[in-house]
């Protein structure tokens, strides 16, 4: 049977971050930042269940990446693979049997007929890596928590068909939000977020040169974007430079999708 490619955001935010990526025989979960609970739930709406994952694939050890993982791992036997640097700074909790370090700088493998390909990202953690996934003939990538976009992850994202791109904050929202100076620093940094007018620069590069033709903008911040923000920001700068993505926003607490065919 051919692959039917079918992608989700389960939930993406601050509060937490779940992506949902199957090709109609295998499936796979990239990041459980929200309880077992809650991601069973999620999943039950689009069709599927923790029952029916693969396995695990984590971003980097951040609380809204890994909040599910200790009880997910109690109730089931799932392989999760992350990269190597996060293992020594996970909870006590979690069962480390089934957990399986990867090297930091990236790492290829499949998981049934779903390749997965994974490229370091720049940001405040232990590690942390953006995934690629191919099914079939067909390419699509999840890139978030970069505080810039680095030469490895614009290659690795160039040729995916559609993509999951981080748009933490609008610049202007930030500097004149209620975060503390700290904060703010930490967010703006090199190992930060990455904004709405870098992300628009990235999407436009891999629209061009990588035919990427949709992206769905996931990770805003409660706090300093909102999605008509980010959505007139990153649409403005397409339409400058007569470039045709489609854009999509990822919803905080509920399923959205990317690709289902």
């Amino acid at each position: 049977m051919a692959p039917c490619p079918k992608i989700y955001t389960l939930s993406s935010g601050s509060s937490g971050n779940c992506v949902f990526v199957s090709s109609g025989s295998t499936s796979i979960l990239v990041d459980v930042g929200i309880s077992e609970r809650a991601t069973q739930k999620l999943l039950c709406e689009i069709g599927s269940s923790l029952d029916s994952i693969d396995a695990i694939f984590i971003t980097h050890e951040h609380t809204d990446h890994i909040k599910g993982l200790e009880v997910i791992l109690k109730h089931r036997n799932i392989p999760v693979y992350l990269p190597l640097g996060c293992l020594d700074f996970l909870p006590c909790g979690i069962d480390r049997s089934g957990l399986y370090g990867m090297d930091n700088s990236g790492f290829s493998m499949s998981v049934g007929d779903i390749g997965v390909e994974a490229f370091k990202t720049p940001h405040d953690s232990a590690a942390s890596v953006g995934y690629t996934f191919t099914i079939g003939e067909r390419k699509f990538g999840v890139a978030t928590d970069m505080g810039y976009v680095t030469s490895q992850v614009a290659e690795a994202l160039c040729g995916c068909e559609k993509i999951i791109i981080e748009a933490n904050y609008e610049k202007s929202m930030l500097e004149n939000g209620p975060y503390s100076k700290f904060l703010k620093e930490r967010i703006v940094s090199s190992k930060g977020h990455l904004e709405n007018s870098e992300c628009a620069k990235i999407i436009a590069y891999l629209s061009l040169e990588g035919g990427t033709d949709t992206f769905l903008l996931a990770h805003l911040s409660e706090q300093n974007n909102s999605p008509s923000c980010a959505l007139e920001t990153i649409g403005r700068y397409l339409k400058d430079h007569q470039i045709n993505a489609r854009l999509l926003v990822a919803s905080r607490n509920s399923p959205s999708l990317l690709v289902n065919t």
